[in-house]
């Protein structure tokens, strides 16, 4: 992954990441970048780090443009993360518009890294969460109005009173089906919270990285 590690090449190579479970079966296939200016970025976001935090990267995704025929939706990001165990957390949570309260869709203790694929699916309207322990709030995930539709999602890291870590790396992220890509280039429309010491992008190359 280039984007972890300096890996030597000669400098007319691309370097492209296949983001998913399953591997690719042998055959011809046909790439389509869709934007190509995707990991041009030297920079990642960072979540910042300390005692009693609760630092948020939030916004607010439009599907109106989207909704019509769209039958999935998937976010995705890569990420390293080094947190207290048992008392530090990242969350991604989701908005349900009905109750008003976020639902965690992927919870991150520990220390670790890699690409993680979440399946935002059941939170497009009209459709229904699958079984398990996921509450059935999936139609209503959607603001559903005859205005325009939008999709609420956030990253959230929350420490205790002791003990500092590193705290939350992450890169790459995408929503693919709605052309959504962030390489922490610029903001991308997120919203950090709070503004000043909270989420911010950082260099690859700083001695927190």
């Amino acid at each position: 992954d280039c984007d972890w590690y300096d890996i030597p090449r000669p400098p007319e190579w691309g370097m492209l990441k296949y983001i998913g479970d399953a591997a690719l079966a042998p055959g011809e296939w046909t790439l389509t970048i869709r934007n190509p200016t995707l990991n041009e970025s030297n920079k990642v976001w960072h979540s910042g780090k300390g005692n009693n935090l609760n630092n948020i990267l939030y916004q607010k995704f439009n599907l109106t443009d989207h909704i019509d025929g769209l039958e999935s939706l998937t976010f995705n990001m890569s990420t390293r993360y080094a947190m207290e165990t048992s008392y530090d957390y990242g969350y991604l949570e989701v908005l349900d518009t009905q109750s008003q309260e976020w639902l965690p869709l992927l919870v991150l203790n520990g220390q670790g890294s890699g690409v993680y694929s979440v399946n935002l699916t059941p939170f497009i309207q009209g459709q229904t969460p699958p079984p398990g322990p996921m509450p059935p709030i999936g139609p209503y995930s959607v603001e559903q109005t005859s205005e325009p539709t939008y999709l609420d999602l956030r990253l959230r890291y929350e420490t205790d009173s002791s003990v500092i870590w590193d705290g939350w790396f992450i890169d790459w992220m995408a929503i693919p089906e709605i052309g959504f890509y962030d390489d922490a280039s610029g903001d991308a429309g997120w919203t950090a919270d709070p503004a000043e010491g909270g989420w911010s992008r950082v260099s690859e190359c700083d001695d927190i990285y």
